[in-house]
């Protein structure tokens, strides 16, 4: 038996089998019951000769009796349709030999009244109208025998029926007893044989019935696990439509802010960097020095929500540093932005709990703490009523995968624990809840629906896993699992600005916005170095020809020729020593990478103040190391 289970879902069985068809009960029984009919008859052809010699010999002893011609009759009766068992149907056959039955049980009774069994005749009568037409036409040939009976009865009583018999010379004849013996053989035999047969047969469509379970059990199990199958293929058909779905929006929305992204930081550039060479030049007791200030602030917020943008589609590399989480959360509870959100949830309590030996990660400290922002601010909006909101971090070891949000994989984590106890989210909505630009918070309170499309992205951009644990009125809990290192934290040490100063080094730099090499070169004069300035990366080709430079600053994405890249790889075919610095309003890309592994001493991101500036420069120029 095997099952096929078509395009539309129908399941078909197909049943091959070289073994016995379906069981028709109706035909099954029918089979049964003319093998019966057919066994009788040939025990009644055997047994009715020995018993109708019997007979002959008896009524040669005592009188020919008109019985005996009638038991002659009802033997040729059984006789033919024997003979004419092949071309008489069942129900013919059976009518027959149940009439002869009844004619031969009430002669035998009418003939000797209650002497030499002469019950058997209309018991056989009433076994074979069961055995061969059901239940009901037993009961009913019960109620014919007893008919029988009560009229013969009957006419016994009243004298209509006299019994011609000496029964003294009866009992002790022999041959009487021989022809008791006869008649409890051919009823027995009957019995035997009908009864027989029908167990034997019962037990076969037993047996046959139990392989047909078996198969059928078999059948159910594999249809069953090709139904689980053909269940587990469609949801993860499902999951990889939703997968797409959600990457084909990514992709649309990181093709809008990539487009932005780069020109928007060149603008921000200026509201970053400028006021930041007019703080070099103002006096500390300067009253302009507080409103320059802001204006830089303001630029380094706008420029740290682009790379947010950046991050939600995964256009910015997460920082290669080693950080610790427990620092990162430190830092969180202590900053304006926490306030702000304590100051919008005042019936919002905030329990903070650190592991004291929490591993270390690689990370973006900028990005992991924007992941922590979101989070908790989400979960404080979840808890209009107020409620606690409690995050805490915690090493895990995880000694086989976890079957969570997504498969984790094995492995030490250091891990991010924000639960709130507010409303909860409908199971339908928990992957939703990732998808740019989804939310239920108020407009104005940080609402954009970027926030968890953020912590997504910057979680897979660390490596790292995601779980959530909700329900609707009972609170959401999110872990968030990175994997730890055992590397030390990346040493941080506060710029200062003299020992970073320049001694009239050259430096050239490329960047196809002239607003751009404007602020650039005012940034390096400003260092102490000697600044010069071209719009390509072709012109930085030429230059070098018949100049020299201590160090190029190459902006990756320009838009005419040559990418910093490809300009990077044609000035070490004129120069093979030559230092480079890589900008860009973007993180580190692939290219970026490229270009870092082909001798480019670091990378700096747009917007970037003079003290950044002047430390990635003195160490590719001097320290010989990377320079991010």
């Amino acid at each position: 038996m095997t099952i096929n289970i078509g395009n539309n879902g129908s399941v078909v069985l197909d049943d091959r089998s070289e073994t016995a068809g379906p069981i028709e009960p109706g035909d099954a029984l029918t089979d049964i019951r003319d093998e019966q009919l057919k066994l009788i008859f040939r025990a009644l052809v055997i047994l009715g000769s020995v018993a109708l010699l019997l007979s002959a010999w008896r009524n040669s002893i005592f009188g020919w009796h008109p019985t005996f011609f009638i038991n002659v009759v009802v033997f040729l009766g059984v006789l033919g349709c024997f003979l004419l068992e092949n071309r008489l149907s069942f129900r013919i056959r059976a009518i027959v030999l149940l009439s002869l039955s009844l004619v031969l049980g009430v002669v035998a009774l009418v003939t000797w009244g209650l002497m030499a069994m002469a019950f058997m005749g209309l018991f056989v009568f009433c076994m074979l109208a069961a055995l061969l037409f059901g239940l009901r036409a037993g009961v009913a040939a019960t109620g014919v025998a007893v008919i029988a009976i009560a009229a013969i009865g009957k006419g016994v009583h009243m004298g209509l029926i006299r019994f011609h018999f000496d029964v003294a010379a009866f009992m002790v004849a022999p041959i009487s007893w021989a022809q008791a013996v006869s008649g409890l053989m051919l009823t027995v035999g009957i019995v035997v044989v009908a009864l027989g047969r029908l167990n034997r047969r019962l037990v076969d469509m037993i047996q046959q019935m139990d392989r047909r379970n078996l198969q059928l059990r078999e059948a159910n199990e594999r249809l069953m696990a090709e139904i689980q199958e053909r269940d587990r293929v469609e949801k993860e058909r499902r999951s990889l439509e939703d997968r797409l779905q959600l990457a084909q929006k990514m992709e649309a929305l990181g093709i809008l802010s990539g487009s932005v992204a780069h020109d928007l930081n060149n603008v921000l550039m200026g509201v970053v960097s400028y006021p930041d060479l007019l703080l070099m030049q103002l006096p500390e007791d300067s009253p302009m020095r507080k409103m320059v200030s802001v204006i830089r602030n303001s630029g380094m917020k706008a420029a740290a929500m682009v790379q947010e943008m950046l991050a939600m589609t995964r256009r910015g590399l997460a920082s290669g540093e080693v950080v610790n989480l427990d620092m990162i959360l430190g830092d969180f509870m202590m900053s304006p932005e926490m306030e702000k959100i304590k100051k919008f949830h005042p019936d919002v309590s905030f329990s903070i709990s650190m592991d004291g030996g929490l591993e270390n990660i690689n990370g973006s400290s900028f990005h992991l703490m924007r992941v922590i922002m979101n989070l908790v601010s989400n979960g404080a909006e979840a808890m209009p009523a107020g409620g606690e909101l409690v995050v805490r971090t915690e090493n895990r070891l995880l000694e086989q995968s976890l079957e969570a949000l997504e498969s984790i994989p094995p492995g030490r984590y250091a891990t991010l624990v924000v639960s709130d106890t507010g409303t909860g989210i409908h199971s339908s909505q928990v992957e939703r809840i990732f998808e740019p630009f989804y939310t239920k918070k108020k407009l104005g309170r940080s609402g954009t629906g970027l926030g968890m499309a953020v912590v997504w992205n910057v979680v897979k951009d660390h490596g790292g896993f995601i779980d959530v644990q909700t329900s609707q009125g009972g609170g959401t809990t999110f872990t968030l699992f990175f994997p730890a290192t055992t590397a030390a934290l990346t040493k941080t040490d506060t710029p200062c600005l003299s020992q970073y100063m320049g001694n009239g080094e050259s430096v050239l730099v490329v960047d196809d916005a002239a607003e751009m090499r404007e602020i650039a070169c005012n940034m390096i004069a400003s260092l102490g170095y000697e600044a010069h300035a071209v719009p390509s990366g072709e012109a930085a080709v030429r230059y070098l020809k018949s100049h020299r430079a201590d160090l190029v600053i190459l902006d990756m994405i320009m838009g005419q020729g040559m990418d910093g890249l490809e300009t990077f790889k044609r000035l070490r075919t004129v120069r093979r020593d030559q230092k480079a610095l890589i900008t860009s309003g973007f993180g580190e890309t692939e290219r970026v990478a490229e270009a870092k592994a082909l001798g480019a001493g670091g990378f700096l991101k747009k917007p970037y103040l003079v003290e950044d500036l002047a430390r990635v420069m003195r160490t590719i120029l001097y320290d010989g190391g990377s320079g991010d």
